[in-house]
């Protein structure tokens, strides 16, 4: 980031980075959502571990804060500095931290829905386009990426996708494959689950398909022991 920028940054959250840490529970030393309602933070929903809230002033950021001490461990692994280094078209920029990591402040996006993502999907990644229309009609694009990216166990819900992607070209999926690798190497290196890689859990920065996307939840990691959550970020 631009040293101009990251100083205004430093500068302007500042003061919301102090104050959010003046509403912490005496009793369980994370930050206590009601205090954070009643200071104008506005709750914009929640997940498995977390929830988010609106930052008074700044409206492009959102405020996750763990439900519980064990949670922090998901805002630390979501503000990790060399995924956000490595990865920062697929992660939201993380802009401040507790120490504690009961609380971060990340880059707000706009949540998108299975049927937005498979159009940016196709746009992306547009090999998925040479797949014959006959196929077409059984895969969806996000189910065919989180295929690609790990095959499926025996009998799991999409184990019936797999088949059908046994029957499609080589060729066609090698083409896919070399569109996606960025995205295969970013979950086979910081142990991404494929299967949260879908409509309410990823989010889009513009207007515009060819931007891609963002995972609007990073933290739900196998080396974590978590399950996939639901996705909050608004």
């Amino acid at each position: 980031m631009h040293k101009v920028l990251r100083k205004f940054i430093t500068e302007t959250l500042q003061g919301a980075q102090l104050r959010i840490d003046d509403y912490r529970s005496s009793e369980s030393g994370l930050i206590d959502g009601d205090s954070l309602k009643a200071a104008g933070y506005g709750y914009l929903g929640e997940g498995a571990y977390r929830t988010v809230y609106h930052i008074p002033g700044h409206d492009d950021k959102v405020l996750k804060i763990a439900q519980s001490a064990p949670d922090c461990k998901v805002n630390k692994h979501e503000a990790n500095k060399k995924l956000q280094a490595e990865y920062p078209e697929f992660i939201p920029q993380i802009y401040g931290a507790a120490d504690d990591y009961a609380w971060i402040i990340v880059e707000r996006v706009r949540p998108i829905g299975d049927r937005e993502f498979d159009h940016v999907l196709r746009v992306i990644y547009p090999a998925i386009d040479e797949i014959p229309s006959s196929h077409k009609r059984r895969i969806y694009p996000h189910h065919l990426v989180q295929n690609l990216l790990e095959p499926p166990k025996p009998k799991s819900y999409v184990t019936s996708i797999f088949r059908e992607l046994n029957e499609i070209d080589p060729n066609i999926l090698g083409n896919i494959r070399k569109q996606i690798t960025r995205l295969e190497t970013m979950v086979n290196d910081y142990f991404i689950i494929p299967s949260d890689i879908k409509g309410g859990n990823v989010g889009v920065r513009t207007a515009s398909a060819t931007d891609g996307f963002v995972l609007l939840d990073v933290s739900i990691f196998k080396d974590t022991g978590y399950l996939p959550g639901r996705s909050y970020n608004a």
